[in-house]
């Protein structure tokens, strides 16, 4: 009798176990259980500084843009969110592959076909400088020119894309500067934050360059990859990044680290 009570009493333990078990897995899981994911951001000043190897810790003592933002992300969603800083072609590879799940950039056909919007902060100017006394003030006196732009950048523009402007693939904006101060190309094409910054850091560019003209204006937002299918974590980011965008939070650092671009 005693063994049947105890047979009895183990298996009544085993079902209660299971069916707690089940119970459980079927609660919705806490805000902090989401997996941490990676984000590939462009090494570039002023949305990211003064970085001399690849990877990071999170948010240790890094600043930027694209750093303050994305830990602002993190706090409002509570996805916990690792950040890898690398050059643009780089990024652009991680998001495509999945190696990394989140990304802020320029809204082009390659990104469209890569990544999904989360939201759309703003737009980015595009822009090209060139040297004084180049007399180059439009797309059209750069046929037969020498143009340095990013490596794996893309600005759509049927101006610049011309068969007879040669292009010149940068790591950065601040090589891009000096090559032209250095006569190796005619001009420079990027964005208006990221330019203007690299301009304003050199300190021979300002005696230099003179002409500065508006090419075109692009759609500026944060990205998530297309290999990434976690519903959940997506709805809580996209959540987040709206919240970023009516607090103004894109804005607010772009004036912080750039005022003058």
């Amino acid at each position: 009798m005693d063994e049947l009570r105890a047979a009895t009493g183990a298996r009544r333990a085993a079902l209660l176990h299971i069916a707690a078990t089940l119970i459980t897995a079927s609660l919705p899981k806490p805000a902090g259980a989401a997996p941490r994911l990676k984000a590939a951001l462009v090494n570039i000043p002023p949305w990211t500084f003064g970085f001399h190897s690849d990877v990071i810790e999170p948010f240790d003592g890094a600043h930027g843009i694209m750093l303050d933002l994305f830990e602002k992300l993190a706090e409002l969603s509570g996805v916990g969110i690792d950040v890898i800083v690398v050059p643009y072609a780089r990024e652009v590879m991680m998001i495509e592959r999945g190696t990394a799940i989140l990304t802020m950039a320029l809204q082009t056909p390659l990104i469209d076909r890569i990544a999904v919007p989360l939201v759309n902060l703003g737009s980015e100017e595009i822009i090209v400088a060139s040297r004084r006394g180049s007399g180059i003030s439009s797309a059209a006196n750069l046929l037969g020119k020498v143009v340095a732009q990013l490596r794996a950048s893309d600005y759509l523009s049927e101006a610049i894309d011309h068969p007879q402007i040669r292009k010149y693939e940068t790591v950065d904006y601040a090589q891009g500067v000096r090559m032209l101060l250095q006569g190796r190309v005619d001009a420079v094409i990027g964005l208006r934050t990221s330019l203007r910054y690299a301009i304003r850091q050199n300190p021979r560019a300002d005696a230099v360059l003179e002409t500065i003209f508006p090419l075109q204006r692009r759609r500026f937002g944060i990205f998530m990859s297309r290999q990434y299918h976690d519903a959940d974590t997506t709805a809580r980011l996209r959540a987040a990044s709206l919240k970023l965008l009516q607090q103004r939070w894109y804005d607010k650092l772009r004036d912080r680290y750039s005022p003058q671009s």
